[in-house]
């Protein structure tokens, strides 16, 4: 079993519109513009990988902190091929996600949206700080000259809203500890501005408890809660 030409083509390949997702990337410097990008969401990496090797299975190599951000170095292969790149989070289950996103860009999953043109919309930060947005907002703000998305081709991708359960041959990242969440918490609280109080208020509102309150399961449920709220403003790596 090697990896083809005609495999490349096959992870390179464009995905479904519907199933990209849109952030903000940057900022200008009176911040009143933003940059918006595409990404993609990580069972979607998993599926396209899987069109090509069921068997693919990927390895942690070393998990490391800078500051606040964890660091993931990760090495994915497929077909026996295998490459290695890092990905970013607040801790080590968002960074294992980005990085294996990134080895697979190396296989061409998703290389298409590194090279997409960079856009810019008007930003207010009262207004739009926790806006969601969409893939019409970033076709909107192409400019004249710009190069639109490529169209996915239709027989690589289940349809949207039936992903198939996907094995987990993926590499698990550590198990954090409950300081280690209650860390990454916190941490995830501050980028939002979320002081103690609405935190112990979005607690409260999920679990009937008190952050302080809460059992391991429960602030992992906490965390990822704020993971794709963060996600959601734009902040979070993708």
């Amino acid at each position: 079993m090697t990896l083809t030409a005609k495999d490349i083509e096959i992870l390179s390949a464009p995905f479904d519109e519907k199933t990209l997702g849109v952030k903000l990337q940057s900022y200008s410097k009176d911040r009143t513009r933003a940059s918006l990008v595409c990404y993609l969401q990580h069972t979607d990496v998993y599926h396209r990988i899987e069109a090509v090797d069921p068997g693919w299975k990927s390895e942690i190599l070393d998990v490391s902190y800078l500051g606040e951000a964890c660091f993931t170095r990760m090495r994915l292969t497929i077909k026996g091929v295998s490459r290695e790149n890092a990905g970013e989070g607040d801790d080590p289950k968002s960074s294992a996600s980005d990085a294996i996103k990134r080895c697979a860009m190396l296989f061409g999953v998703g290389r298409y949206l590194y090279d997409a043109e960079t856009v810019w919309v008007p930003f207010d930060e009262q207004k739009d700080r926790f806006r969601t947005w969409t893939l019409a907002d970033y076709q909107g703000a192409l400019k004249r000259g710009q190069a639109p998305l490529p169209t996915a081709p239709t027989n690589l991708d289940p349809p949207v809203g039936r992903r198939p359960v996907i094995a987990p041959r993926q590499a698990e990242a550590p198990r954090m500890t409950k300081a280690q969440m209650g860390q990454s918490i916190l941490r995830l609280a501050n980028r939002l501005n979320l002081p103690r109080q609405q935190l112990n208020e979005w607690a409260f509102d999920m679990f009937k408890k008190n952050s302080n309150e809460l059992t391991d399961v429960e602030l992992e449920k906490l965390l990822t809660s704020l993971e794709e709220e963060l996600g959601r403003s734009g902040n979070l790596g993708a």
